[in-house]
């Protein structure tokens, strides 16, 4: 017989639906602009959404405090195993857990040269100036006054840092806050590829002018 659901999907929806209007609510965060009744207007906040959510299911009486952490059942059921051994296995995946979501964020790799190694300036791995670029006609001194686009290619791509909450924090605010750092991780890779396909089009633009000066060079193209 597969197992009872505590919380259903609609509930679940409904859940990550408040805590993603409201983050601080979520995290379990005291604004302190909120003033000194700010613990006080939070419980009101989550009696006012237990009675909603609550009101979906059907004989629900779950308090305030049981959808802070709400648990979502397996639809099939596990088989029964020793109380001993699950209590442990439980015990000790939680401690992992707990110790990855506490390490500290690994600092980023200075890539700078020692100031006692050389003397010139320092520059970052992958951006070195580019070239100029010599015409075989001698005209391609209009396309080298063209201003270059800042080159970030080189910069590292940035690492979605682990973050850190307290022991009290439900995982359904720990799941909403990676999807947060998700989106910011693929917005940064997609400015990244952005400048990337810039600088390929602005390269290919200042051959094409090369080779249209070389074929034409009486014709003024500005």
């Amino acid at each position: 017989m597969p197992a009872h659901r505590l919380v259903s999907e609609q509930q679940q929806q409904m859940l990550l639906t408040a805590m993603e209007a409201d983050r601080d609510l979520a995290l379990a965060r005291v604004v302190p602009a909120a003033g000194p009744m700010a613990k006080q207007a939070a419980s009101r906040k989550w009696e006012a959404l237990a009675s909603r959510l609550n009101a979906v299911g059907e004989g629900c009486t779950k308090s305030a405090t049981s959808w802070k952490k709400p648990q979502l059942e397996e639809a099939d059921a596990a088989p029964e195993h020793d109380a001993p051994a699950d209590a442990a296995s439980t015990s000790e995946s939680e401690h992992r857990a707990e110790n990855e979501l506490n390490e500290l964020c690994i600092p980023a790799v200075s890539q700078e040269e020692s100031p006692h190694a050389s003397g010139s300036r320092s520059v970052p791995a992958g951006s070195t100036e580019e070239p100029p670029r010599a015409s075989g006609s001698g005209y391609g001194t209009r396309s080298e006054a063209v201003p270059p686009l800042p080159n970030i290619s080189g910069l590292p791509t940035p690492t979605r840092p682990q973050p850190r909450f307290q022991a009290d924090v439900p995982q359904w605010a720990i799941r909403m806050e990676e999807r947060h750092l998700e989106f910011e991780e693929r917005s940064a890779r997609a400015l990244e590829d952005i400048n990337r396909t810039q600088h390929e089009i602005r390269d290919l633009l200042r051959t094409l002018l090369e080779v249209v000066q070389e074929r034409l060079p009486r014709f003024d193209l500005f």
